[in-house]
């Protein structure tokens, strides 16, 4: 993958997000990574919401604090709900979008925000993803079970967009 990557998936689970740290997307950061320790930048939940997570360092976007959580989403369970993601490698930034919609919580464009990104660029203010894989499914950290379907899956230097 290059330093643009743009991805769309659909996402159906059979429970709501719950309150344990999960994984429903991880991919490979060869910046962050040594030959004895693979670190991944992670889309997944916690505290009920859709969020991201850098394995190096265990940063979380956005922030996991009562203004943090409100401006994430719940994915609704028993739904088919539309994941878009955008990585820039040379920019820095990343942005999130379900069922179309941009997620305030879900966007690092460099610049702080408190509540959001703050935690997650003062830890690693120069951080820049070099993705070399994408990897879906369930992982979950606190023994959290679910049943999740993945449909439709497409990568691209573009955005793709959930189409009609």
């Amino acid at each position: 993958m290059g330093p643009v990557v743009y991805g769309r998936f659909y996402l159906r689970l059979a429970q709501a997000l719950g309150d344990p740290h999960v994984t429903i997307m991880s991919m490979h950061d060869a910046v962050e990574s040594t030959d004895s320790n693979a670190q991944d930048l992670r889309m997944g939940g916690q505290s009920g919401i859709l969020m991201w997570n850098r394995s190096k360092d265990d940063a979380t976007l956005p922030s996991l604090s009562p203004v943090g959580i409100s401006m994430s989403v719940k994915l609704p369970a028993a739904t088919w709900t539309c994941v878009e993601f955008g990585l820039d490698a040379d920019m820095g930034t990343m942005q999130t979008w379900v069922d179309g919609k941009a997620v305030a919580g879900l966007q690092l464009d460099g610049t702080a925000t408190a509540d959001v990104d703050a935690s997650w660029l003062g830890s690693r203010p120069a951080w820049r993803p070099k993705i070399t894989d994408l990897k879906l499914g369930w992982e979950a950290y606190g023994g959290a079970s679910n049943t999740v379907w993945i449909d439709d899956v497409a990568l691209h230097t573009s955005r793709i967009g959930c189409g009609s």
